[in-house]
């Protein structure tokens, strides 16, 4: 794939940098602590070089580049691993999101939605819309899960019980280790 046409697109949920998001098309984007990296993350945990998304064929690889505190998906600490076309995942304080655009998403998307019962796709499309809205809310209001409730007119009950649905809610023994230096 040589398209010039932006086909994904990395954004910094949780976390501080000079840009909350890059778009690109390109075969490599680097993240770090500071430059060279494409994308650069204000955080000390951090490596100045920490990972990088990678086209591998018709996949996107993410690849921990010897960081010192590691790269994490689903609270797992990773050296490399596939992403889905919507993605999530830690480095430092960070929490980052990953995202594919673009018709050949949408269409491998689609091809694997008709394959389904419609209340089944139905509720797939429903579950990622949640899940998506519920950690945009929480990284909003940094956390905060009255704060969060409150803003999305939800009593605290009813989205602490859509958090535990899509595991969002940090618990103690959820939480990556603690880092040492």
């Amino acid at each position: 794939m040589s398209s010039q046409v932006p086909n994904y697109c990395v954004r910094i949920e949780q976390g501080d940098g000079p840009l909350k998001e890059i778009v690109s098309s390109g075969e490599r984007l680097v993240i770090g602590r500071s430059p060279p990296a494409d994308l650069v993350i204000d955080d000390p945990d951090v490596s100045a070089i920490h990972c990088e998304i990678a086209r591998e064929t018709d996949d996107f690889v993410l690849r921990d580049l010897g960081s010192a505190h590691g790269t994490w998906v689903s609270g797992v600490r990773v050296r490399e691993v596939v992403l889905a076309a919507e993605a999530h995942f830690e480095i430092g304080n960070a929490r980052l999101s990953f995202g594919q655009i673009g018709d050949a998403a949408s269409a491998e998307h689609l091809a694997a939605l008709i394959e389904t019962p419609f209340k089944v796709a139905k509720g797939r499309i429903v579950s990622a819309f949640e899940r998506e809205y519920l950690t945009a809310i929480m990284a909003k209001h940094g956390g905060n899960i009255t704060a969060a409730a409150h803003a999305a007119g939800l009593d605290r009950v009813h989205f602490l019980r859509l958090l535990d649905r899509y595991g969002l809610r940090k618990t103690r023994s959820s939480r990556p280790p603690p880092k040492t230096a």
